[in-house]
């Protein structure tokens, strides 16, 4: 339980509720039962209070409005073909079977989006 520990220490210092993660944590043991759920949730709970009280000066964490309003979450195959596509790549080859197949799929797959 030391990561839900450390991880409500963090969310105090960023200046994030609990709340959240409390949902988090209720649906990821969900299958161990209550009394896990409760055993993880009051350590995140401990560690939000131990920041509050000990990291008043650890650090000036902020979390910031992004720049752009629509960001994307993407894995690193997704990022590098569309990376590619927008620095104008207009051809790729490439080997099935090595580790950058998953972007010559990727890239494939959205031929029509991307020529």
């Amino acid at each position: 339980m030391v990561n839900t520990v450390a991880t409500g220490a963090a969310l105090e210092m960023l200046g994030i509720g609990l709340d959240a993660f409390k949902n988090v944590l209720r649906k990821a043991f969900k299958e161990k039962g209550d009394e896990i759920i409760h055993s993880n949730i009051a350590c995140a709970e401990a560690g939000y209070t131990y920041a509050h009280t000990n990291c008043t000066n650890c650090g000036a964490f902020e979390i910031h409005e992004p720049e752009y309003k629509k960001l994307m979450l993407i894995d690193g195959v997704h990022a590098i073909g569309i990376g590619a596509v927008i620095s104008g790549c207009k051809f790729y080859s490439g080997y099935p079977m090595t580790p950058s197949t998953g972007i010559l799929d990727y890239m494939a797959l959205e031929q029509k989006i991307i020529t």
